[in-house]
């Protein structure tokens, strides 16, 4: 994992509005990689940047995918904010919230078991996360008690990997079609961290091909059996998705399921990059069911698991 070391920031240029792209180079005795990330600050941050605090979401792209891509690919493909559709950007920025998008090496993310390049050559991403968060916190004051992580597909098994190894870091996650640890066979393998809980909300579908259904609903239940969840009861049901919750100690464990349709498959619903083979219509609005779910996370309560 990284340990401390060197780290420089740089200001590549203006992508879109007040979205910007920056460049991390992380240096330490055993590791040295420069990476990228797209940072979106809203009015009230830009205004001031030592007011807030301002919550934090990380939005990780899939395996292939690309930092600038996956804000309009997981925004809100039924609203309109100005000229076009609603991107995940718009939709943080409304409520005053700071996100980021970073670049996985070779379009990918190390989420354990899976996937690419980052995997084969075990890439410290928990590190880089971690890294970039601080770099964030130096010139915003971010609320380290709700920073948050989402993605799909790769980037929703990283989401998991944070959670399990670095809970100090995240309040809570909302991996869309991925599971913990990156393989079918796995979800009972990684030893995680649980000094401190985690929420989660999960979105998946029955007919994924990709990222199965039974094996994200397995890394939920696993997830419950750390915080001694049980009895879910339906919180949601729309057209073919229906979601099931548990709630205790401070955390909520989601899980929404697609039955039918683009939606039961690998794709993301409501999605407003409606040509993408990876999106689905909004029988759940992902986006917004998900940053409500960050909002409506407390700090947590202090206390030691058993399991």
């Amino acid at each position: 994992m990284m340990r401390s070391g060197m780290i420089l920031w740089t200001l590549l240029g203006v992508v879109a509005g007040k979205d910007v792209e920056l460049k991390v180079t992380v240096s330490t005795a055993s590791y040295y990689r420069a990476r990228t990330a797209v940072l979106h600050t809203p009015s009230a941050a830009d205004a001031a940047p030592k007011g807030g605090p301002y919550p934090l979401v990380i939005n990780m792209h899939g395996l292939g995918g690309e930092d600038h891509g996956e804000n309009p690919f997981t925004g809100d493909g039924t609203e309109t904010c100005g000229d076009h559709l609603c991107t995940f950007n718009d939709l943080t920025d409304r409520r005053g919230w700071i996100a980021t998008e970073p670049q996985g090496i070779s379009d990918s993310w190390n989420g354990g078991d899976c996937c690419g390049t980052a995997s084969r050559q075990n890439i410290d991403d928990v590190g880089f996360l971690r890294a970039l968060v601080d770099r964030i916190a130096q010139d915003y004051n971010i609320d380290r008690k709700r920073v948050f992580s989402t993605g799909f597909s790769n980037g929703a098994i990283m989401s998991w990997r944070l959670a399990c190894e670095a809970p100090d870091l995240v309040r809570a996650i909302a991996p869309s079609h991925g599971i913990l640890w990156g393989s079918g066979y796995s979800v009972q393998k990684p030893k995680c961290n649980l000094t401190q809980k985690v929420s989660v909300l999960a979105f998946a579908g029955l007919k994924d091909p990709l990222q199965a259904g039974s094996a994200v609903d397995a890394s939920v239940t696993r997830w419950r059996g750390f915080y001694g969840h049980s009895n879910p009861s339906v919180t949601f049901q729309n057209a073919s998705t229906e979601c099931q919750s548990t709630v205790g100690g401070g955390t909520n464990i989601t899980i929404c399921n697609s039955a039918k349709g683009q939606c039961a498959v690998h794709a993301y619903a409501g999605s407003a990059a409606p040509s993408s083979k990876y999106a689905a219509p909004a029988e759940v609005h992902s986006t917004e069911q998900m940053l409500d779910f960050f909002a409506a996370q407390v700090p947590r309560v202090e206390e030691e698991l058993v399991v």
